[in-house]
């Protein structure tokens, strides 16, 4: 399933949706922006279990007047209107070139502090059945 097969998270492989738990709230697709091409068909948090480690490694997309456009593991789809305005600036900043998705983004950087929608990107991060999550 896209990005969540990644070679650097193994722990969360998931080949089946009857793999995921609760698939109705848990995303398996979502827009991405890397201007540069390199990652394609993965989208990854440093740790998206730990809920402490706000910070993006991967870019969500914010085409859509501001909003993102999600696939959930059950098949239905859903728009989401970001909340944190450093999320759409990182969005347009990635297009002009100003920050790229190298996966060293500091936890303290403008695009992740208080940001509300990592949040709940992790809140509705797959897992398997039965994995658990670190608050």
């Amino acid at each position: 399933m896209g990005g969540l097969n990644s070679p650097e998270m193994p722990s969360i492989t998931l080949i089946k949706t009857s793999q995921i738990a609760t698939p109705s709230d848990k995303l398996v697709f979502l827009e991405e922006i890397d201007p540069r091409g390199w990652n394609m068909n993965s989208w990854n948090f440093n740790d998206p279990f730990n809920h402490n480690d706000y910070r993006w490694v991967d870019f969500p997309g914010s085409f859509h007047r501001d909003s993102i456009t999600f696939g959930w593991g059950d098949g239905h789809a859903s728009s989401y209107k970001w909340k944190n305005e450093n999320t759409i600036l990182l969005h347009k900043d990635a297009l002009a070139g100003l920050v790229e998705p190298t996966g060293n983004m500091s936890p303290s950087s403008k695009y992740c502090v208080d940001n509300e929608d990592i949040l709940y990107l992790k809140r509705h991060w797959p897992r398997k059945k039965g994995q658990s999550i670190s608050h």
